[in-house]
Order: C-alpha cells, then structure tokens, then sequence
C-alpha cells in the first residue's frame, strides 16, 4: 500500500481529468491518507522537489520526508500513489524561522554542537560582471548573504555562528591565477549540492524561474563562469554564467546557508512544517 495518496481534493472527481502538468496545484490535488482520511490541511505543508525526467517521477517534501510518483506525459490523472523514497532523521529538511525576522529556512545539516540552514526562497540579487567580478565572486556572495540575516552590522540572533552563499566557503583561499590572470576553478558547490539533493531541496519555494548563484567557478561553454541554479538545467559541473568581460554582466538571487547553535532549538515551538515552522530566537 503506499504511504499516501495524491488525488482530487474535491474528492467527487469533478477535477478529474487533467494533465500530469497540473498536479502541482494542491488546491486541487491533496495529500491523502491510505485509508481514504482526506486531510483538508495537509496539502499546503507538501512542497514541490525535484522532477526526474530520466525516470520519470515527480518528487515532493512533507515534513523531513521524501515521496515520489511515477508519471506519464499521456496518462490523465485522477489519482496517483505515492511512495516513501526516503526518511529524513532528526531536524533534517524541517522549517525553521526566527523570532523576529520573514525569512523562511530549512534544515540542511546538524550536528550534536550545531545546525545548518538554508533559506527555503531564492533571495535579494546579487550582480557579476567582469574579472573581478568572477575573482571575487565568492567573497560578494558571502557579504550578501551575511546582510540578508544583519541588523545595524549585528546578526540578527545571538545564535547565527556564521553565514556564507550556498555552493561555498566563508573566506575564499584560491589565490592561484591563470595565464589571462583568473582564479582556478574550483568543485567547492558539491559538498552543498549533495546535501540539497538528499533533502531534493534545490529548487527554491518561491518559484522555480529564480535563478541562484553558488559560490563556486566553473567554465561553462569555455567561459569564465559562476555556477547557478536553473530549473532547466539544475545543477552541474560546467552549469554556470559568464562573469569574464565587462559586458558578462549577470544578476541572480542568493540562498544564504547560516550556522546556528544546536541549543537554540531546545524547548523551541513548532513542527516544522512550511506552516508551521520551528520558531528559534
């Protein structure tokens, strides 16, 4: 039996009929128990994750945990299975927020001292253009991550360790220089993109059009480029944008990933669901 159920939340079949492609409507489609217990709630705590064309199923994240269906581009659905793909531990893949700030995070990491986030959204916008853009790319998208979670210089909460762009480090250490005087290339988005690709958590919630950088450089068609995220292509070694001479210019969103003490979640309130977030001070 599968684990839940994806069907007409009208449940009389009324909607019934419609392309694969529509399914994401969730005011349409709900989240359905097996036995047939529609939860008139719980479709707006499912979120999109991933589309895999290669196998032909659709992804989505409920809590820490992973489902999928398969899918068909001729089939009409009315109702699909679902199959647990995989159950996250711990705090991993929940929302968390804090007390006094919008901005909506998931848990991307956690250890006994210390917790990982990454905003849930596709953030601010950051531009790039020429050498020094791309040389000094990863420091600009750690300033402008670090701004996004300060107020008056200060971070926001007495917990946030640190903050960095996704796809990187803190402090930038290449130093090394090509012959046409640009940094080396480097592999530093792989540790964050298999972390995300657990959790099926690179596409940002707020909208799969909203492009985003990784601090990290790549050549993409033999250009000095800063990778990116995009629907289309995800993400990959050579997926970037050029960032070489003045007129690459690009802009894109940020998603800063912060550190935060583990303590801060004692006693904290909430389950984690997109509407119902861990609320952390």
């Amino acid at each position: 039996m599968a684990d839940y159920i994806l069907g007409p939340k009208d449940g009389n079949g009324d909607r019934a009929g419609r392309g694969f492609a529509e399914i994401f409507d969730f005011e349409t489609y709900g989240f359905i128990h097996p036995e047939g217990d529609e939860d008139q709630e719980t479709y707006q705590n499912v979120k999109f994750a991933d589309l895999d064309t290669t196998n032909m199923r659709i992804y989505f994240r409920y809590l820490g945990d992973i489902y999928y269906f398969s899918i068909n581009q001729n089939e009409e659905m009315t109702t699909k299975d679902l199959t647990l793909s995989q159950d996250n531990q711990g705090n991993l893949g929940r929302y968390v927020k804090f007390s006094n700030s919008n901005i909506n995070w998931i848990v991307l990491s956690e250890n006994e001292n210390s917790v990982e986030l990454i905003s849930a959204d596709a953030l601010g916008n950051v531009e790039l253009s020429g050498k020094a853009g791309y040389n000094n790319a990863i420091d600009t998208l750690v300033t402008a991550c670090q701004n996004l979670v300060k107020d008056n210089g200060s971070y926001i909460s007495s917990n946030i360790l640190s903050a960095r762009s996704v796809g990187g480090p803190i402090t930038d250490d290449t130093e090394t220089l090509d012959e046409n005087g640009y940094k080396a290339l480097d592999t530093y988005y792989l540790s964050d993109y298999n972390k995300m690709n657990l959790l099926k958590i690179t596409a940002p919630d707020n909208g799969l059009g909203n492009i985003y950088w990784l601090a990290s450089r790549c050549k993409e068609s033999g250009h000095y480029s800063i990778r990116v995220w995009t629907f289309k292509d995800g993400i990959g070694d050579d997926i970037g944008q050029w960032v070489e001479e003045s007129w690459s210019t690009n802009d894109n969103y940020v998603r800063p990933v912060i550190t935060v003490n583990k303590s801060a979640f004692n006693n904290a309130s909430g389950t984690g669901l997109c509407t119902d977030p861990i609320i952390i001070n």
